[in-house]
């Protein structure tokens, strides 16, 4: 797929269906950058590389429900955190400048990130990235400047962590992506 297919493909979507998404948009942007898509899962077990890696004792829910889901996980690479935000009636394009609910939407997605990262299981390296993905709308990247699994901090910096979808034209955005997926120390 091309970027400029990619990008009409998914600029615009009214969103609220994160669950039904993501996978898809994952995958077409993965196609669409040459990078590897996502591995075939193992049940009960976190993978390499792969949607919905459970991770023992890192949910918020109930003790019955103890194991959270990482959206998508590469492992020595990052942990993504998906959710796709609304479009309001009318709208065709996202407000991507900081407001409260849309803000309050990504640190909570953040959060949850870094929940997982504290709740690896011990035969898994710290991931040296964080990305939080606004399905079809940006993606915000955070990096572990302290190498400990705890110390993310927004990536490059505060005012270029997050990438707006139309960005992704860029080509220096997407070798910083290409360097996330493939070899974090590039970007590093």
């Amino acid at each position: 797929m091309e970027i400029d297919a990619f990008l009409a493909k998914w600029r615009g979507a009214k969103g609220g269906a994160e669950r039904a998404n993501y996978a898809q948009f994952v995958n077409d942007f993965c196609n669409t950058l040459v990078l590897p898509v996502p591995g075939v899962a193992e049940g009960g077990k976190l993978g390499d590389y792969q949607f919905d890696g459970p991770v023992p004792n890192a949910s918020a829910r109930t003790a019955k429900e103890r194991t959270g889901f990482i959206d998508l996980y590469k492992r020595g690479h990052f942990i993504l955190e998906a959710k796709q935000s609304y479009l309001k009636s009318g709208e065709t394009e996202p407000i991507l400048a900081s407001g409260n609910g849309y803000d309050r939407l990504m640190r909570g997605a953040y959060a949850q990130a870094r929940n997982y990262a504290a709740n690896l299981p011990g035969d898994h390296p710290n991931p040296p990235f964080l990305i939080v993905l606004d399905v079809g709308r940006a993606f915000e990247i955070y990096f572990d400047w302290t190498d400990n699994g705890r110390g993310f901090e927004p990536f490059p910096d505060v005012r270029a962590s997050r990438i707006p979808l139309d960005a992704l034209s860029d080509e220096d955005i997407q070798m910083r992506l290409r360097g996330i997926w493939t070899n974090p120390a590039s970007v590093d």
